[in-house]
């Protein structure tokens, strides 16, 4: 009998991994309900593709996880926009959950927060 190639191994590891990920994430949104959440934004700029990247990420007392990255380059100069992706991901976590949203310092973050 032949050892299977890297494909027939790697796969069933990868569908694992996303099962026990997708479990874990239901466990931490039980936790938001429970005892609240925060959201954390961290920028970047990707220099090498002239892109403004943001990671979003969720923080409760069962601990921090990781939700999406954006591409925000048309968003970064418009608090308009940023407040509107901030809105739409505590949707996302659910507005009942979300006691905070940590971002940057940057004005347009700071104008973003007062909308």
């Amino acid at each position: 009998m032949k050892p299977p190639s890297i494909y027939e191994a790697r796969v069933p590891l990868l569908k694992k991994e996303v099962e026990d990920t997708e479990k874990a994430l239901v466990e931490h949104k039980q936790e938001w309900a429970q005892k609240d959440c925060s959201i954390l934004s961290s920028g970047w700029r990707d220099c090498t593709v002239q892109k403004d990247i943001v990671n979003f990420l969720v923080n409760s007392p069962k601990g921090s996880v990781f939700i999406k990255s954006m591409d925000v380059s048309d968003a970064v100069k418009d608090a308009n926009l940023l407040f509107k992706i901030l809105d739409d991901l505590v949707e996302e976590v659910g507005e009942e959950n979300v006691v905070q949203a940590v971002t940057e310092n940057a004005s347009n973050y700071v104008k973003a927060g007062k909308n």
